[in-house]
């Protein structure tokens, strides 16, 4: 779990994104994303589909596999 958080942690700052801002995306609160870059807490499909909207590369964070371009 610990590199899914950092791996998503990688893709938010990879776009741009403060901790804030990318919660707000994935319609969670600022300390659930905190918990996941932390690998405290697992986010789930629905998160995942909202930051996907975004370009965050989720076979990369799931995977550690960069998705091809």
């Amino acid at each position: 779990m610990d590199e899914i958080g950092r791996r998503l942690r990688e893709e938010r700052i990879r776009l741009g994104y403060n901790q804030t801002d990318f919660a707000a995306v994935g319609g969670v609160l600022v300390n659930a994303q905190g918990k996941y870059e932390r690998g405290q807490r697992s986010p789930n499909a629905l998160y995942l589909a909202r930051v996907a909207d975004i370009e965050v590369d989720l076979v990369y964070v799931l995977t550690g596999r960069r998705s091809p371009a």
